[in-house]
């Protein structure tokens, strides 16, 4: 994805700034489709969302008790209020090629993280370890093959890395901890999924957007019927209610697959709303994306609500206040 695609967030001003865990680092002002650097002693003008980049300071559980730590890179996304806004996550998907990982960026994922602002949610970008400039080895393909991956156990790795950044941002006084929500897409989504089976607390709903594992590229598929044992392992321990979106042209993980996978988690005592979306563009894979936003939103509106978990949306007025005051970059 390119910067400019990620950075296209028409009529949103946003202040990337902050020292959060520790980091000191710069602001980031997005207008329209440009990134403008800021030096930490700038002014900066902002508008409705305030944007803070993290370093996460993390702790991993190792074999035999030992422990290992890794700093992650992430990006909090909220209101521009005074108000503590419910905690919304959001997780990027899994690749096993060490250039794709480096690539990746928090902002890959601002569209989705923007839209769950203006519904009232403070949303966390976490980038999992080995990805983005988050340190620490890459703990997501555990056997390195196709055809035995332990599903299980990438599942698990990948939700703990979620885990120890929702752990590491619960202080903060804008956010409301009382309200967790965890959304993820492809590799994400599955992790999501790995979480709601080993959740941190006050995790009120997971929402897996074409969620699984095993699938590297379009109609190549591998140890499915692992992989949907997986789905049924994590399900006799999830009691937190999901929604699953697949796309009809989903060409990693079709309708059929995700209608196992749900079958699999359901029967074993998982609670997943499974939607089959209709097709989306020319691969229904990329549906939880900027130009998928009228869409997907759809489903997650009607998901929350039904649960009673949607938050105080922003107001009209601060969505479409243009008028700027004057902000610092936080050191």
């Amino acid at each position: 994805m390119s910067a400019t695609h990620r950075t296209r967030c028409a009529v949103i001003q946003l202040v990337l700034c902050g020292t959060l865990c520790g980091a000191v680092v710069t602001g980031v002002l997005v207008t329209g489709a440009t990134v403008t650097a800021a030096r930490a002693d700038d002014d900066i003008h902002t508008g409705q969302m305030i944007g803070t980049r993290l370093t996460l300071h993390a702790t991993f559980r190792g074999a035999f008790g030992m422990k290992s730590h890794a700093d992650l890179e992430a990006l909090m996304l909220r209101p521009y209020d005074e108000k503590r806004h419910p905690l919304a996550v959001i997780n990027h998907g899994m690749t096993t090629e060490p250039d794709e990982r480096l690539a990746m960026h928090p902002s890959d994922m601002l569209p989705q993280a923007i839209a769950f602002v203006k519904r009232g949610w403070a949303v966390l970008i976490p980038m999992r370890r080995d990805y983005g400039k988050s340190g620490g080895e890459f703990s997501e393909d555990v056997n390195g093959g196709c055809g035995a991956l332990g599903f299980d156990d990438e599942g698990r790795a990948a939700a703990e890395d979620i885990k120890e950044a929702i752990r590491l941002v619960a202080d903060k006084p804008y956010l409301d901890m009382s309200k967790v929500i965890s959304i993820g897409v492809s590799g994400g989504g599955f992790a999501t999924v790995a979480l709601t089976a080993d959740p941190p607390p006050n995790l009120v709903a997971g929402i897996s957007f074409a969620g699984g594992e095993g699938s590297s590229q379009q109609g190549m598929y591998c140890s499915f019927a692992e992989l949907t044992q997986s789905f049924a392992t994590f399900g006799r321990h999830s009691r937190v209610p999901m929604l699953w979106v697949y796309a009809q042209n989903d060409h990693f993980f079709g309708p059929r697959l995700a209608q196992d996978f749900a079958k699999a988690f359901d029967n074993a005592g998982g609670h997943a709303e499974l939607v089959v979306a209709p097709p989306f563009s020319d691969e229904g894979h990329y549906l939880f994306s900027e130009e998928g936003v009228p869409i997907w939103t759809k489903y997650v509106d009607a998901f929350l609500s039904a649960h009673h978990l949607a938050p105080e949306p922003m107001s009209a007025q601060d969505l479409n206040d243009t008028s700027t005051q004057n902000a610092k970059v936080q050191n």
